[in-house]
């Protein structure tokens, strides 16, 4: 058990207890039960800020990690970030459809002095890593929009779980939340950049062969790891300290 919260709906008080703990008789100190104190701003240190705010960019904002680790109190729920994966990855593919379009000396089938690793029937270059590289960072934009929609929007029936928010510590409390209805805004954008990253893809396939193709198709992969393993990180690191 990480913590709890405790709220009173009438008295309108809350508190919250942090435990890191098991309550297990199979794990830990083998004991099922703990005592807990209500935590104060004298108990806000910096391994705490730390530890809570790792635990939250893991788990809550980096976009892939948070799919199946994604805290309860979030707002931003499974099927929000799995629309958002998707409508991610209908933006990397056209984006690095284009650039295999306006650029068709990139196939390792026209140019003879690349270095590239032979992986089965794929060629992997360098070349395809930067492609894969330049179509995430033009996709961050609009996939930070979305994300920062659904992550930072109040939710409908906001006054029973305000009660939370409003007696934490002040280092808890600094978030400037939206207006519940922009989550509309959020689901409309994953829907134009799912139609038109798919629609322009389906046509920039059909002027490719089966070296450009298989060209593109692991400069996305690659795109796609370093999207995880590198841009997310950095996203969270940035913008959600």
């Amino acid at each position: 058990m990480t913590k709890q919260a405790v709220s009173g709906l009438i008295l309108y008080f809350s508190f919250i207890f942090l435990c890191g703990e098991w309550l297990s008789m199979t794990h830990g100190d083998c004991k099922t039960w703990t005592e807990l104190s209500p935590l104060t701003s004298d108990h806000v240190t910096r391994n705490l800020m730390f530890n809570e705010r790792s635990r939250r960019g893991l788990f809550d904002d980096h976009l892939w990690f948070s799919l199946a680790m994604r805290p309860n109190s979030s707002t931003f729920t499974r099927v929000q970030r799995l629309w958002s994966i998707v409508a991610l990855l209908f933006l990397s593919m056209v984006t690095s459809a284009m650039w295999f379009s306006s650029n068709p000396s990139l196939s390792i089938e026209d140019t003879n002095q690349a270095q590239f690793v032979t992986l089965g029937p794929f060629t992997l270059s360098y070349r395809m890593l930067y492609v894969g590289l330049i179509s995430s960072l033009l996709t961050f934009l609009p996939s930070f929009a979305i994300v920062f929609i659904f992550n930072n929007r109040k939710h409908r029936r906001r006054k029973s779980n305000s009660l939370e928010q409003s007696h934490l510590p002040n280092a808890y409390n600094t978030r400037c939340l939206l207006p519940w209805w922009v989550s509309f805004v959020g689901y409309c954008l994953i829907g134009l950049a799912i139609t038109t990253g798919g629609f322009f893809t389906f046509l920039y396939s059909l002027e490719f062969g089966s070296g450009t193709t298989n060209d593109w198709l692991l400069s996305f992969v690659c795109g796609t790891l370093q999207n995880i393993f590198l841009l997310e990180p950095c996203k969270v690191s940035i913008f959600f300290r």
